[in-house]
């Protein structure tokens, strides 16, 4: 097969790889200027419009009219330094060493708004809202890609024969360059207490938007040696295992976007004036999106001798949004005026990452070449990328002192803080910089000042990830042209399809694989959340 034709294809494929793996793993805690300040422990604590999103139930607390209005600017902070690929060529008798510098994550910033309004219509103890936001997230990151003019490990020095050696940038490329995630909630939310109880419920119907822009890379090769790409066998030194070539570093991207639907429940029961239990559940659910590859095609392959044809560009991804229960008991200080002197909540979080244990993307195809007729019609599978995601919890403290409020006017400033600890949603094996939700520890700080009608709300939460270093990486380079998804439609290198299907059987029979592990190394993330806010009440 042309190397050419086969790194123009491979092309097409590329952009559907990541888009899902962003469904959830770039939400971060929390939402609003106020529950930044708390370590988002706001949900039984709630009672402002905002209820929408942290608990539905304490809507029921709004008294006339609610206006809420928050902007998160959350700062990404990330490296990666990835291993060395080693990897020894067919009729090699020296391993061929690839060295990576240290990358990392451009810093973006993109606002996260929130907008919340809510009136209770002169009925006491309910209340109606509507409500629109995106979780808190970093929607933008910004990879350095690989140089595809890079050097490529040549014969052995003189001063060691056993290898050769070169250094590139871009170790990051083949999980992700850039992505983009928008995620839209615009809400409709009801809430009452129930006659004769202290337990309040709420419910919220939702509308999902979702917009995706992602731009990975593939490994093009597979006409190394002048053969398709089977495997390599190290008791043999036959076939190859990818050497990561510059010449066929394909960088691409897809865009997608599309609706779904879903609710956000939530119960607060007032055991005693001064404690009240809250719980929330926002069910699991899906969008579906849609969109087309873009492609960006080195200059060797816009000629007219080779051209790669795909009957199908367009692209259809699943976004998964897992189970999340959240819940909270509160204890509010009451003075003998019933003043709230201060409080303190102790909540958690559950989410059931594990009901995503991989990604299954529509690729585009099938894809033939036209001009040197190497191949026609070569399938190209459905890509799965499986990420074995597990449940992860977090426990967080936080609360508000208002001792600096007066107390027959209620003007004056609120100070708040809070801690927390959230657990991996991603294995050690398969981490990868799509979905860098590792473990956390936070520490957030906030205050409010209240002038009549108005006030003003400022947060901010630092959330610090241990270093991760990956030794026993699974997340694999992506080579969806590799003959052996396709053994009948391979029409070079002297073999029949028949003996390309034995080599491929007999390659499966012995483990033998070509997609290497891209993830190995040592990554670094931590986030910076500042939040502003307005509210008015009336």
């Amino acid at each position: 097969m042309n190397w050419k034709s086969l790194l123009g294809a491979t092309l097409g494929l590329a952009m559907v790889v990541p888009t899902a793996a962003l469904a959830g793993g770039y939400e971060l805690p929390e939402n609003g200027a106020r529950a930044v300040g708390r370590a988002g422990a706001n949900f039984a604590h709630v009672d402002d419009a905002s209820a929408t999103y942290f608990n539905p139930a304490g809507l029921s607390r709004v008294n006339g009219l609610d206006i809420n209005f928050s902007v998160n600017l959350p700062l990404y902070f990330a490296s990666f330094q990835r291993d060395p690929h080693i990897y020894r060529l067919s009729g090699d008798d020296f391993d061929s060493v690839v060295n990576y510098e240290r990358e990392t994550n451009q810093l973006r910033v993109f606002p996260a708004p929130m907008f919340f309004i809510a009136h209770n219509f002169g009925i006491e103890d309910f209340a109606a809202g509507f409500g629109i936001y995106g979780p808190s997230a970093v929607p933008e990151a910004r990879w350095r890609g690989a140089d595809p003019n890079a050097a490529v490990p040549g014969a052995p020095t003189v001063l060691d024969p056993t290898r050769n050696e070169v250094t590139r940038a871009g170790g990051n490329a083949y999980q992700v360059v850039d992505s983009s995630l928008l995620t839209i909630y615009p809400s409709l939310t009801v809430a009452a207490r129930i006659p004769n109880t202290t337990l309040r419920i709420g419910g919220a119907i939702q509308l999902v938007y979702v917009d995706t822009n992602v731009t990975v890379s593939l490994d093009g090769s597979g006409a190394i040696d002048g053969r398709d790409a089977i495997a390599y066998d190290p008791s043999t030194n036959t076939g190859f295992t990818s050497s990561e070539n510059p010449g066929f570093y394909a960088p691409s991207g897809i865009a997608s976007s599309g609706f779904g639907i879903t609710g956000n429940f939530g119960i607060q029961w007032d055991i005693i004036p001064q404690l009240t239990f809250g719980l929330n559940y926002r069910p699991r659910h899906l969008v579906r999106t849609s969109g087309n590859v873009v492609l960006d095609l080195p200059e060797a392959l816009n000629t007219d001798s080779t051209r790669v044809v795909l009957a199908d560009d367009s692209a259809r991804i699943d976004v998964v949004f897992p189970h999340v229960l959240r819940g909270g008991i509160n204890y509010r200080h009451l003075d003998q005026t019933g003043f709230e002197v201060f409080d303190l909540e102790l909540a958690f979080t559950w989410e059931a990452w594990s009901t995503v244990p991989s990604f299954r993307v529509r690729a585009p195809g099938p894809a033939s070449e036209v001009g040197t007729g190497s191949f026609t019609n070569r399938t190209i599978p459905p890509i799965e990328i499986p990420v074995r995601f597990q449940n992860s919890f977090s426990l967080r403290l936080g609360g508000d002192i208002n001792a600096l409020v007066n107390r027959e006017t209620g003007n004056g400033l609120t100070l708040r803080g809070g801690i927390l600890y959230e657990s991996a949603s991603s294995p050690n094996e398969y981490t990868n910089l799509l979905f860098t939700a590792f473990q956390r520890i936070g520490v957030s700080v906030g205050a409010s000042y209240q002038i009549n009608r108005w006030g003003i709300d400022l947060g901010a939460m630092y959330l610090h990830s241990p270093t991760r270093q990956v030794t026993d990486g699974d997340f694999r380079i992506q080579m969806p042209l590799w003959v052996c998804n396709d053994p009948a439609s391979h029409g070079s290198a002297g073999l029949t399809a028949g003996q390309v299907a034995a080599a491929c059987q007999n390659n499966r029979a012995e483990g033998l694989d070509p997609r290497h592990a891209v993830n190995n190394g040592e990554y670094r993330v931590s986030y910076l959340i500042l939040s502003t806010g307005v509210r008015y009440q009336w």
